[in-house]
């Protein structure tokens, strides 16, 4: 199952009391490879278990790649010297004979598939993809809303592999499970969850693994680690035409981070971290209008606290980030709440002076408050009573 971070934005929002460490702007992850070519199959699962963060060269990783390699072996072995065709549907029967055991969807990491046989689509779709191409299949990786599969392209042929199923190959067609000579049973694969699909590079295919465990992470409010992780995919993928959808994951995240950061009226921190996201990585529509937010929300609550100054200071400081819509918004609320306080205080200091019959120094205070203040309507309305007295 392919997830995102995006769906939890609003739940995420309800009641987060607790502290966390603000989260590094640094990539976790640094594998870097040649732009210009493809991952070797090898280097697929390399990097699909680091983006389960299984730490390299640790105990987990090389069990884990032994068992790939030997895979990798009995399949050059078993199925090298058939067509591809004939390879390609041999390898999706081989996989479930050799590792996968048990669908569940919240399988994220492939050293757990590698380990316990658990998967799902993408941890599957990886090891379909990583194999088939080591026996020189032309096979791609493909996203979809909700969903991970493979497709090989063969003799001008463009074949799907629904890799959550043994009888995967060429989902929508017939195929024979069971035959003797009175009878033979039949089954049919769907395509389920297909809408939205789009092709992906290899490279970005091989971190779906960390997308899909940076939203786990999401769903517990470990940033510390989900947002690294994201950031290390829009890294790796900066020259990768999947690069686009790296960023909104990041994206997101940084969005949830820091709208509950303005929920805990933690609102210069947001600020001040949205700042340097877009310092580092450039702004984006999203990130404009979340930096949008959390400006507003911190000039709000520093006019809460009657700080105009203050906010109006700040506002200054911090705008260059923020829409031309959003400035001309802040700017004309901070200028309201200035002459609002301005026609209170001058009107609280006109009252004593009209109850003690001072009226000239009341008049003459009150014009002078609505040349700076000219729209106030509780000072002209002062004023008239004023004169109305004097010509008494």
């Amino acid at each position: 199952m392919i997830k995102s971070s995006l769906t939890k934005t609003i739940l995420i929002l309800v009641f987060s009391f607790f502290c966390f460490a603000e989260p590094s702007l640094d990539p976790l992850i640094n594998t870097q490879f040649e732009e210009s070519r493809e991952l070797t199959s090898r280097e697929i699962i390399e990097t699909a278990l680091e983006y389960s963060l299984c730490a390299p060269e640790s105990q987990l990783w090389t069990e884990c790649m032994e068992k790939y390699n030997q895979l990798e072996k009995e399949v050059s072995q078993e199925y090298g010297a058939l067509s591809q065709i004939e390879a390609a549907e041999a390898v999706l029967g081989f996989l479930y004979k050799k590792i996968l055991s048990q669908y569940v969807e919240k399988t994220t990491c492939l050293d757990v598939t590698l380990t316990t046989g658990k998967y799902n689509c993408v941890t599957a779709s990886l090891l379909y993809l990583a194999l088939s191409r080591s026996l020189g299949i032309d096979c791609r990786g493909q996203e979809c809303t909700i969903h991970a599969f493979c497709t090989v392209y063969i003799d001008g042929q463009k074949i799907d592999v629904e890799t959550t199923n043994p009888y995967g190959f060429n989902p929508g067609s017939r195929k024979t499970v069971m035959q003797t000579e009175d009878t033979r049973r039949y089954t049919y694969v769907t395509k389920k969850y297909y809408a939205g699909r789009r092709e992906v590079s290899e490279k970005a295919f091989a971190t779906l693994t960390g997308k899909n465990l940076a939203a786990d992470l999401n769903d517990e409010e470990a940033y510390d680690t989900a947002i690294p992780l994201d950031l290390s995919r829009l890294v790796f993928l900066e020259y990768d035409g999947d690069q686009p959808s790296a960023r909104k994951d990041a994206d997101t995240l940084i969005t949830n981070y820091t709208t509950i950061l303005c929920r805990r009226h933690e609102t210069l921190n947001a600020v001040d971290y949205l700042n340097r996201y877009i310092d580092k990585y450039g702004p984006s529509i999203m990130i404009r209008k979340t930096f949008d937010n959390c400006l507003y929300n911190a000039c709000v609550d520093y006019l809460n606290a009657g700080q105009e100054q203050e906010a109006d200071a700040y506002f200054v400081q911090n705008k260059e980030n923020a829409s031309s819509q959003m400035q001309t918004r802040i700017a004309r609320m901070i200028e309201k709440s200035i002459m609002g306080r301005h026609e209170i205080e001058v009107h609280n200091s006109i009252v004593p002076l009209f109850n003690n019959g001072r009226l000239e120094e009341a008049r003459k205070l009150l014009t002078e408050a609505l040349e700076y203040n000219p729209n106030s309507q509780m000072l002209k309305k002062d004023l008239n009573l004023v004169n109305r007295a004097l010509q008494q």
